[in-house]
Order: C-alpha cells, then sequence, then structure tokens
C-alpha cells in the first residue's frame, strides 16, 4: 500500500523548519526558533527526506501514485464507454485525473530539483539527482502514452464547452505536449 501523498508532501510551514537557526519567513509576524528539543521532520517538512535514502521512497511513492492514477484514467474510459450518461460524468473527471497525475510528478520534481541544486551535502545532491532523473523518464514516458493522449483528446472534443478558460487552455497545452513529445508516431517513427 503506498504511503498516503498528503503526509509525503506536507510542505506546512510548522514543519518546514531548519534545524539550527532562526528565519523570518514572509507572512509570519515571528521568527521560526528551532532549537536541539525541535523534532526531527525532513527536508521541506517531507518526513521521508530526512535521509538522502528518501529520495527513494519519494520516487517509489510518486511512481505507485502515478500508476495508480493512470490506471484509473485508462480503465475508467473503458469500464464507463458503455453508459453515456456515466461516460460524460467520467470525462469532466478526467481532466481533475491528469491534473493530479501532473501535480503528483511535478511536486516531487520540483522539490527533487530544489535539493539537487541547492543543497550543501553531496549525499542529499546525488539522491536528488538520481530521482530527478527518474521523474525525467516517467514525464517523458507517459507523455508517448497513446491511451492517455487519447483519453484527454476525447474528453476536450466532448466537453469543452464545459470548462473554464484556465481548464480549457490547460487542456489543450497538455494535448500539445504530448504531440511535442511524439505520441502520435508510428513505432517505426
Amino acid at each position: 500500500m503506498p504511503l498516503p501523498l498528503k503526509n509525503i508532501f506536507s510542505l506546512t510551514s510548522k514543519l518546514a523548519k531548519p534545524r539550527h537557526a532562526s528565519f523570518r519567513f514572509s507572512g509570519f509576524k515571528a521568527p521560526f526558533v528551532l532549537t536541539k528539543e525541535s523534532p526531527v521532520v525532513g527536508l521541506f517538512g517531507n518526513f521521508l527526506l530526512q535521509t538522502p535514502k528518501g529520495f527513494e521512497l519519494l520516487t517509489q511513492a510518486v511512481n505507485a501514485r502515478s500508476g495508480e492514477l493512470v490506471r484509473e484514467i485508462v480503465d475508467g474510459i473503458e469500464e464507463r464507454a458503455a453508459d453515456p450518461k456515466v461516460f460524460i460524468l467520467f470525462l469532466i473527471f478526467l481532466f481533475l485525473l491528469i491534473d493530479d497525475l501532473s501535480n503528483e510528478i511535478c511536486t516531487a520534481a520540483d522539490l527533487t530539483d530544489c535539493v539537487r541544486c541547492m543543497h550543501t551535502f553531496p549525499q542529499f545532491t546525488e539522491a536528488a539527482e538520481k530521482s530527478m532523473r527518474f521523474f525525467t523518464c516517467l514525464v517523458e514516458t507517459l507523455n508517448t502514452t497513446p491511451e492517455l493522449y487519447f483519453a484527454l483528446k476525447r474528453s476536450l472534443e466532448t466537453e469543452s464547452a464545459r470548462l473554464d478558460p484556465v481548464s480549457l487552455r490547460t487542456a489543450k497545452m497538455l494535448l500539445q505536449d504530448f504531440e511535442l513529445s511524439g505520441v502520435l508516431l508510428s513505432d517505426s517513427e
């Protein structure tokens, strides 16, 4: 059973505290002061990132959750296609699933990229680099998955009138990303 991602990506300010310093964050009136008695919570308040090994756990958790979302998208299209009323509702829901999938990967990728670029300990930067490479490959793989592309395209064709301008633009940009990644190319190409 994968770890609940709401716990993994807990970026709440009360947990995202440096260990041995006092920092002032915008939006807060008093500085965060940490002592030796402060609990160890990991980088960015993420309990998985207490050690460099945590990046592997983060990668596994994101991979598992991404796989669940992809299966929900692909299987949902196949299962609900027989009932037009249910299918229309699912197509609307599909945009949320694809957004969740994108957020799942991008949140972790942004976090690892930040650590990769800024951490002072080589063990952390190397672990973050390895995770970053995985997330890049995952995005490239998903961007060349025809089932996801056609699910999004079909949903956009049938439900674009119900989308707000931001969602519509996002969906079109996602389709363009798929196409630029070569999702429509034949296997020989």
